[in-house]
């Protein structure tokens, strides 16, 4: 605690901060959240959040939902919204939570990427509610992108869906789009040259023709050859 408190090497100070978080007391969680209070150092200080989440404890959990509330370092926010998510499935109410109540659109992408990594129904619903009816576009986007990497049937559809759809706006179906080629070839490749040849809006077609090169798969050159061919 001396050397997280006053050494004066940052580096010295972390490496303390880290080691503070492997106490599993409320005392420990005490002297965390003053040292990230008061140290200048933001290193430190993300250093000290992770090692809050480190500690297991109840009230650590209360003091990174608070940073991720309201710091006013939107990076350090982020931060805290990572490793509350790190709780697994106890964190989805948490951050379910707080990204309904979170008016910043950057904050709420950030709570939506940690969302993501845990495997839970609700977290999905959740991905969909904000994809189909995000108040943001680039949060929108964001949601359709993280289901893009989300395996399953459901997620293909809606993906398969949205692209296609007349009513989503081009951004959103080229999102989708983008999402689709994040997805096994052999879901992702003939939906890709089918939108490329059908989509009524050229842009997603260009889209769609840019992730199908990216792709290398054989089906794609095929397409390519034909349509040069013409």
């Amino acid at each position: 605690l001396g050397v997280a408190k006053n050494d004066t090497d940052w580096e010295s100070r972390r490496t303390a901060v880290r080691r503070l978080g492997q106490f599993e007391r409320d005392d420990a969680v005490d002297e965390l959240m003053k040292i990230y209070s008061s140290d200048q150092q933001l290193d430190v200080k993300r250093t000290a959040l992770r090692a809050l989440a480190e500690t297991k404890s109840p009230k650590a959990q209360a003091r990174l939902l608070e940073v991720a509330r309201t710091d006013n370092n939107a990076d350090l926010r982020r931060q805290a919204i990572r490793v509350v998510g790190e709780r697994g499935e106890s964190a989805v109410d948490d951050l379910l939570k707080l990204y309904d109540s979170e008016p910043v659109p950057d904050v709420k992408r950030a709570v939506l990427t940690s969302l993501s990594e845990i495997k839970s129904t609700r977290v999905e619903d959740k991905l969909f509610e904000v994809a189909r009816n995000g108040e943001s576009m680039e949060v929108r986007k964001q949601a359709i992108k993280l289901l893009g990497d989300r395996v399953g049937q459901r997620s293909f559809e809606f993906l398969s869906q949205t692209a296609q759809s007349t009513d989503a706006t081009v951004e959103v179906q080229m999102q989708a789009v983008r999402s689709i080629s994040q997805r096994r070839s052999d879901e992702s490749v003939p939906l890709l040259i089918k939108i490329a040849k059908t989509h009524p809006n050229q842009q997603v077609r260009k889209q769609a023709i840019r992730s199908l090169g990216d792709s290398g798969d054989p089906r794609a050159i095929e397409y390519f050859r034909e349509v040069l061919a013409k």
